[in-house]
C-alpha cells in the first residue's frame, strides 16, 4: 500500500490554552493512499486535552498538552466529493431558511 501525505500547512491550534481541563477538537490533516480496492482519501481528527502546568517555563507556567487521535475516516475521492456537495447543500439550505425568516 502506498501512502502520500498532503501537507497543506494546516496547523493544529489550541486556543485558550489557559482553560485547563478543556478539550479541543482539531482537524489534523488529509492523506491519500492506494490499495487493491482503489484510491482513497483519509481525514484525521485529533482531540486535545489541556492539563494544568507541571513546571515553570521561564516566568510563565506552560500548559501541558496531551494529544490523541480520535478518528480517522477513509473514503474514495468520489465519496469525499459527494460528502462535500451534500454539506454545501445543507449550508445553502440553512442560509436561505434564515434569510426567509
Amino acid at each position: 500500500m502506498e501512502t502520500k501525505a498532503i501537507n497543506d500547512s494546516i496547523p493544529t491550534q489550541i486556543e485558550n490554552a489557559n482553560n485547563f481541563g478543556d478539550y479541543f477538537s482539531d482537524f489534523s490533516g488529509i492523506c491519500r493512499y492506494t490499495s487493491g480496492a482503489g484510491e482513497f482519501v483519509c481525514f484525521n481528527f485529533l482531540k486535545t486535552y489541556v492539563h494544568p502546568p507541571l513546571e515553570k517555563d521561564g516566568d510563565m507556567l506552560a500548559p501541558e498538552i496531551g494529544l490523541q487521535r480520535v478518528a480517522s475516516v477513509s473514503m474514495t475521492e468520489q465519496q469525499a466529493h459527494n460528502l462535500y456537495k451534500l454539506l454545501g447543500d445543507i449550508l445553502n439550505y440553512r442560509k436561505t431558511q434564515k434569510e426567509e425568516q
